[in-house]
């Protein structure tokens, strides 16, 4: 009688096809993910294999009972008051589950040798490329040569980004140089492209990881070993000491000032007292939108340019103004283009918005949010 396939195999078949679909779908992840529960299942009728590889311990099969546990404890309280919200809970929370099944599977050793370990992070990595390649083209190709959040078609750009933070260590430790660095290529253009953030900050702290075993390999090193804890504490050091001072620079540009009193008119051409709010530190390219406002003028002149209710466009207004260098009066919406008015009642908030290129918008935004910030924690 013909005995039946390793679970090796059944487990190699589902990592790789949730690194082949992570990159591009959530429901096409789903459906491996639901493969690694059946990989789990299959391995639990199988049993445990003597010639398993990989560590043992018993607290990986503790932490998927506990996974395993959250899950159920989630479901059956919600059960009480409404079985369907139950049911809904629980289908929300099946990775985790999955996650518990494998990690239980995974109490007596690794099913996967390092040869399989090789097959899913080429899988991965290859996916996560041309995922990378396909969001460049296809934006080169709608005409935004510059990326940008929303460049990230396929899953959001902080996972995106995260994913390639995560499997840089993985792919540099495990395959040869060339998928590493690969894998550095592609991890660092789709930082920059989609203005993954999240992305760059863990892979600038993963390299303390990864960029040595790079290293080593490209230098002919091929029996290279994961770094001692001696050689991470050092990279650690230095990568905190040179991120802190990073911070510092980003922290420390950003706006904070208060308008000057000595800056601020006191009313516009057309007479009427302008509004300032000086304790308002907000600022658009750089200029205050908080000061030289002629609300009356403002309402009239918009409703000249304009179908659109003014109070629909009145915060975005003053912003646009503001990043035009403009008084928030009746000649500044007159100096604006018929194509500016357009680009407001389309939710355009800033020049800068609407025509900044690549990192700009990003930078913009950031002094939006966050100057107003700073002032408030290092009052001047």
């Amino acid at each position: 009688m013909k005995s039946w396939p390793k679970p090796e195999w059944a487990w190699t078949l589902a990592w790789c096809a949730l690194a082949l679909a992570f990159p591009w779908s959530n429901s096409g992840m789903s459906i491996a993910t639901g493969a690694l529960s059946l990989a789990a299942i299959y391995s639990f009728i199988q049993g445990p294999i003597h010639e398993s590889s990989g560590f043992r311990d018993k607290r990986v099969g503790i932490a998927g009972f506990a996974l395993l546990s959250f899950v159920a404890l989630s479901g059956f309280s919600s059960a009480w008051s409404d079985p369907m919200l139950a049911l809904n809970d629980v289908r929300v929370k099946l990775p985790l589950a999955v996650a518990g099944m494998a990690l239980l599977a995974a109490k007596n050793g690794s099913y996967l040798s390092r040869l399989s370990v090789e097959r899913v992070l080429k899988c991965a990595v290859f996916s996560a490329g041309l995922s990378t390649a396909c969001i460049v083209c296809l934006d080169l190709w709608d005409g935004q040569p510059f990326g940008g959040r929303s460049a990230s078609r396929f899953i959001s750009h902080i996972r995106f980004g995260l994913w390639w933070s995560a499997l840089l260590p993985l792919a540099s430790g495990v395959l040869n140089k060339y998928w590493g660095w690969s894998s550095v290529f592609f991890a660092v253009l789709a930082w920059t492209w989609t203005e993954s953030i999240s992305g760059l900050a863990l892979g600038a702290v993963t390299s303390i990881w990864w960029l040595p075993i790079l290293c080593a390999t490209s230098s002919g090193n091929s029996a290279w070993k994961w770094p001692e804890m001696k050689a991470l504490r050092r990279a650690a050091f230095i990568a905190t000491g040179l991120g802190a001072l990073l911070f510092s620079f980003l922290w420390w540009s950003l706006p904070n000032d208060h308008p000057h009193p000595n800056q601020v008119l006191e009313s516009s051409q057309g007479g009427e007292p302008y509004f300032h709010n000086l304790d308002r530190r907000v600022t658009e390219n750089g200029h205050f939108i908080w000061t030289n406002i002629a609300w009356g003028e403002l309402a009239k002149g918009w409703s000249t340019r304009s179908e659109t209710p003014f109070k629909e466009v009145q915060g975005r207004l003053i912003r646009f103004l503001s990043s035009k260098g403009l008084n928030k009066d009746k000649e500044g919406v007159a100096a604006l283009t018929p194509d500016e008015i357009q680009a407001i009642v389309s939710g355009y908030p800033s020049v800068i918005e609407w025509k900044g290129l690549g990192w700009s918008r990003r930078w913009n935004r950031i002094c939006f949010n966050w100057g107003p910030l700073v002032g408030w924690i290092y009052p001047l």
